[in-house]
């Protein structure tokens, strides 16, 4: 870890990474949302603050739920999705132009591509186990005429009374962690690029597989690989056993709406379309228009007090539009990359205390 970002110097650097978003530039800095004031703070590769986008409100330059974020030439894009509108700032802070939306309701935004076009996913609804499961949808769709440009159907895991929307999670008190993170989207740092990462690559006897298709800005179709690995034993367990911690919970929480435990593991399985094995890529980076990065994660067992727990062991690989791997980099415990440009890789952890931290990692 070579720079770390939010443990003092001042309020500016004083961090809250929940429903943030980052974007690496060509500068070198990275961009970090702060979805709390509307504010968009700036760091140079050295961790100092360089200046401070925006405030909260509705005006010019204002923001309330920042979802997009991207350095777009000379100005900063910005998708504010509670205002509904694509914002284009100067490295001043100056609002340039800032343009009306229209997407659906429920759309999460991911941000917009260098022709202007928007990216968000179509959200599934919060339901009940046995409403069975709504399909995802990742959808790029042109500014100016609301025309759908792509539309890619995510195949997902479970949403269980919308405790988790894009994957199987474990129902409980304590823990919310999602098991399986597919349908992961990503813009590239120009624009020019948006990667998909699904489960819709057909699985074979004891390989996994997950597809990555990468299209242009417009929509098209522009490369296409997929990932395979063999499945190990833990793969299977670790599904297993969060659905029969998913089946306990249901039957405390829901008393009469299953006559057994296994009736709500197969019901889970039929009608929620929960994967069969752990999923192999559980993170995406895009570094360039011609490489991004993978997170492969290999799923672990630790001996717990109360039973078993999933741990992970992640390698980033940077791969090429073919899926051949360029280079595998073990991340250190704890710290996901959300951001890459050039020889600058960004990530987030936390440090003892559990203060928020953004981190500059030596490449």
């Amino acid at each position: 870890m070579a720079v770390a970002i939010g443990d003092g110097g001042g309020p500016q650097y004083e961090l809250s990474l929940n429903r943030s978003v980052f974007a690496a530039t060509s500068r070198a800095t990275v961009l970090v949302s702060q979805a709390d004031k509307g504010e968009i703070r700036e760091f140079d590769s050295s961790g100092k603050w360089v200046r401070t986008y925006g405030k909260a409100g509705s005006g010019p330059g204002e923001f309330q739920a920042i979802h997009g974020l991207r350095e777009n030439g000379d100005t900063i894009t910005v998708v504010d999705s509670k205002l509904r509108r694509v914002t284009q700032l100067t490295r001043a802070g100056r609002s340039v132009t800032h343009q009306a939306t229209k997407f659906p309701p429920r759309a999460r935004m991911l941000g917009s591509t260098s022709t202007s076009a928007l990216v968000y996913l179509e959200e599934l609804n919060s339901y009940s186990l046995a409403q069975g499961n709504r399909a995802t949808s990742a959808v790029i769709q042109d500014l100016s005429t609301s025309r759908e440009l792509a539309t890619r159907r995510i195949v997902s895991g479970s949403s269980v009374w919308g405790v988790a929307t894009n994957g199987l999670s474990v129902v409980s008190l304590k823990h919310l962690e999602p098991v399986s993170r597919d349908g992961l989207v990503a813009i590239s740092p120009s624009g020019q690029r948006v990667v998909i990462v699904n489960r819709n690559a057909p699985d074979r006897p004891g390989i996994a597989a997950q597809s990555v298709e990468v299209l242009t800005a417009a929509g098209k179709p522009f490369a296409r690989f997929e990932v395979r690995r063999t499945v190990i034993a833990v793969d299977r367990v670790l599904v297993d056993e969060e659905l029969a911690r998913l089946a306990k919970n249901v039957m405390r929480l829901k008393p009469g709406a299953f006559p057994s435990e296994a009736a709500v593991i197969e019901n889970a399985r039929d009608q929620l379309g929960i994967p069969k094995y752990h999923p192999i890529v559980s993170g995406v980076v895009v570094d360039s228009d011609s490489t991004m990065w993978l997170a492969e994660t290999r799923p672990m067992m630790r001996a717990a007090d109360e039973g078993s727990v999933r741990v992970a062991s992640v390698v980033w690989n940077r791969v090429d539009l073919s899926g051949r791997v360029l280079r595998r980099v073990r991340v250190p415990e704890g710290i996901e990359l959300i951001a890459a440009r050039g020889d600058v890789i960004w990530g987030i952890t936390e440090n003892n205390d559990g203060i928020p931290l953004v981190v500059r990692l030596d490449r």
